[in-house]
């Protein structure tokens, strides 16, 4: 983490109070629910619109546009669907699981986040949201964790990491320590909860956090080979910056 300033510090440290107040306080309000709207799905969406037909009414098109991006981005990147353990670490409120269910069918999915329990503008919490979305599934092969994936445990078949806080200034946008906002923690922890010849999907905002990610990915000369990278250029869903996405495999150490 490179040297913070007087008010960077400052930041850090009231970050870190009101989210330990927030971890503690774990605020809870039952009855969030979504129901569509008005969405005129573009045709370039049409196939993934229908691979999401179950869910449809029953999503706010805001979280239904969100999902219809997400399927487009996993088959853009040619992820394989026959993954059976997946991690999201950063989940938020879990609001890309209807997709990920839909793609991979098969698969027990884990949510894990960091800050579940801030009062969002509606006096919800990002947890009723998650539990929301985990409600719209047949069986319940999802799950939603409040956990630090910088010390979290365990093997996955496949990570998928959209947006991590590489660098100092968007965890403390987001109201969390100055220690979050680290590509080499990322990388870390994803050698120590993937599994030899797991894959990692990193989608970053911006190339600029992709060239963080590679730095800290080339000091550490990790065992992270890269399969595939992309500018995602969705022609259905507008972002204000360029995607940037990268696929890894988690190859065996040398000391193996």
């Amino acid at each position: 983490m490179e040297d913070l300033s007087l008010r960077e510090k400052w930041t850090s440290q009231r970050n870190q109070l009101f989210w330990q107040l927030r971890s503690k306080l774990r605020f809870q309000r039952p009855g969030y629910a979504e129901k569509s709207g008005d969405y005129a799905v573009p045709i370039m969406a049409a196939k993934f619109a229908k691979q999401l037909r179950p869910f449809a009414d029953k999503l706010a098109p805001r979280a239904l546009e969100k999902n219809l991006h997400t399927l487009w981005m996993l088959e853009t990147m040619g992820v394989k669907p026959t993954v059976l353990q997946i991690l999201e670490p950063g989940c938020q409120d879990f609001s890309r699981l209807p997709a990920l269910a839909t793609f991979f069918s098969q698969a027990e999915i884990t949510g894990l986040e960091i800050d579940p329990y801030p009062i969002l503008s509606d006096l919800h919490s990002r947890a009723d949201k998650a539990a929301y979305y985990q409600s719209l599934l047949p069986a319940r092969t999802a799950h939603y964790q409040a956990g630090d994936f910088f010390h979290w445990q365990g093997g996955y078949d496949l990570l998928l990491c959209f947006y991590p806080f590489v660098s100092l200034y968007p965890a403390l946008a987001w109201g969390l320590p100055a220690r979050y906002g680290s590509a080499a923690s990322w990388i870390e922890s994803i050698l120590r909860t993937l599994k030899v010849g797991g894959e990692a999907l990193l989608v970053h905002q911006g190339p600029w956090e992709e060239e963080s990610f590679d730095e800290a990915r080339a000091a550490l000369e990790p065992p992270l080979r890269l399969l595939r990278r992309e500018v995602l250029t969705c022609p259905f869903y507008a972002h204000p910056y360029p995607v940037c996405a990268s696929l890894y495999r988690r190859e065996a150490s040398a000391s193996n």
